[in-house]
Parts: structure tokens; C-alpha cells; sequence
């Protein structure tokens, strides 16, 4: 496969993964922000918020081209692996080897991990973990807590 480093496609491969890990982490952050927090953001002129606005004017289109993007990488990560164990390792092993490494790869590095960060970095910057929230919460766990009983 290679004349010259033998860990050179790993090294492609994990470049890939990563690639396809950030796509996945823009992706869940793309469809959790708000609207209105990026209009809010706009109207305070933060950087990149006519962009994000720009983008969310047609979310389908940015989330397919982002998913198009990341399937692109996974499987040219999983190809890459697959072409590597054949290398190295005689017949099906080789292959059931590269499925079983793909599989854990693309779970924790594409699936879960991007997928979390994207969804804590969107509800820091655009809702619940905002400056403002922060400080109420901080605020109220400090006092006792405040019972609310429902009037009819």
C-alpha cells in the first residue's frame, strides 16, 4: 500500500476521523442554536453572527452538506483501515479487524464525543450556560429554595 511510512495511512485515516468528528460536533451545533439568540448576537454585532445568520436562513442545506461531508470522511477513514489490515493481515481477519476498529472509532470519536461537545458548546454560547444565566444561578443557590404552590 505504502513504499515508505507504514503508518502513514493510519495518520490519513486519523485525519479523516478527525475531520469527520468536527463536522458531526458542527452538525448537533448547527440544529441546537436559536434563532433568536443569533439575531440577539447580530444585533450586539459579534463576530461570526452574520454568518451563523446567513446559515441558518437555510438550515437543511448546511445540515446535508455537513452530513455529506462527514459520511465522506468516515468512509474514507474506514476504507483506508480496511486497505491497511488487508496489508498486514491474511484473508477475512483483516477485514472483521478493520469493522470491529471502524466500529469503535467511528462511535467514540464521530458519534458520541463530537456529538456532546456540540451540544454543550451550543447551550454555552446560545442558552442555558449564557453569562447572564450563570450569574442568576449562582445567585439563587445561595438562597433557600423558593416553593412555588399553584392558585386557583
Amino acid at each position: 500500500m505504502n513504499n515508505g511510512n507504514p503508518a502513514a495511512p493510519l495518520a490519513v485515516a486519523v485525519v479523516f476521523v478527525v475531520l469527520a468528528g468536527t463536522l458531526a460536533c458542527l452538525e448537533v451545533g448547527l440544529s441546537r442554536v436559536s434563532r433568536v439568540r443569533v439575531e440577539e448576537l447580530v444585533r450586539e454585532e459579534r463576530r461570526g453572527a452574520l454568518r451563523l445568520s446567513t446559515v441558518l436562513a437555510d438550515p437543511p442545506r448546511s445540515l446535508n452538506l455537513l452530513l455529506l461531508l462527514r459520511l465522506v470522511c468516515e468512509l474514507a477513514a474506514a476504507g483506508i483501515v480496511t486497505a491497511y489490515s488487508l496489508d498486514r493481515v491474511d484473508g477475512s481477519l483483516a477485514v472483521v479487524l478493520a469493522v470491529a476498529v471502524m466500529t469503535v472509532v467511528s462511535y467514540v470519536f464521530i458519534g458520541v464525543a463530537p456529538r456532546t461537545i456540540g451540544r454543550q458548546q451550543a447551550e454555552r454560547h446560545h442558552g442555558r450556560e449564557h453569562p447572564a444565566a450563570q450569574g442568576r444561578r449562582h445567585q439563587s443557590s445561595s438562597s433557600a429554595p423558593v416553593r412555588r404552590t399553584a392558585t386557583r
